[in-house]
């Protein structure tokens, strides 16, 4: 199938959509080959994984609306549908709690960020530094509810329960903590990379162009 589908993508430079589009593609592979098999031996490279796609979560989504602009209620739905359907279908037809499928609510967790990042003053967003003011205010937040010492993440997540269920023997609340905290920064370093990314992609292309020109050399030397 990927042989029958495959096609030259257009050269759009570095972490382009086909780019990260195939990225994403192999991780769900991974993700899907380490919950079928519990190949417990891979839990680190799974977890750095997880957080490059919700890096990319973040980097896809900023790129998308500073492109497009688009914030209608419209967009807000149709990426809720896409990312929670199927695990609430899961959920329905049974009777497991969400937090069992953590991935989904870390990815619309990710997708909400930076909408309301983007979408308050968004005739502003083509002012560079008044975008970086936005992700250092809401960096700031992120901050303050899961690592400052007073985090109020108990506060914010009140409502989430303690009684242990299926995938959170802890709690919902701890489970969130644990599986949130591990990624929390990861869509705004994805967003800061997306900022970043036109006055950056020559020189990382470089950069690129010489690590490969150096391995060869030490290869074939």
């Amino acid at each position: 199938a990927s042989i029958a589908t495959s096609r030259k993508a257009p050269a759009d430079g570095l972490l382009s959509r086909e780019q990260t589009t195939e990225w994403k593609g192999w991780m769900q592979i991974a993700f899907i080959g380490y919950h079928y098999f519990h190949v417990k031996e891979a839990y680190i490279p799974i977890r750095v994984l997880v957080s490059a796609y919700v890096f990319l979560t973040g980097f896809g989504n900023y790129l998308y609306f500073q492109r497009t602009v688009n914030f209608s209620l419209v967009r807000l739905l149709r990426m809720a549908w896409r990312l929670n359907a199927a695990a609430c279908f899961l959920c329905w037809t049974m009777g497991n709690p969400l937090i069992l499928y953590y991935i989904v609510p870390l990815h619309s967790f990710a997708f909400l960020l930076t909408y309301f990042i983007m979408a308050p003053k968004a005739c502003w967003n083509g002012a560079p530094r008044f975008v970086e003011a936005k992700l250092l205010s809401v960096s700031l937040l992120v901050f303050i509810v899961w690592d400052a010492p007073f985090g109020l993440f108990d506060s914010a997540f009140a409502w989430l329960g303690n009684a242990p269920v299926l995938g959170a023997p802890f709690g919902t609340r701890y489970e969130w903590y644990f599986r949130s905290g591990l990624e929390h920064w990861s869509a705004i370093l994805g967003m800061v990379t997306a900022h970043c990314l036109p006055s950056s992609s020559e020189q990382l292309s470089l950069f690129g162009k010489a690590c490969l020109a150096l391995a060869a050399l030490l290869l074939f030397a």
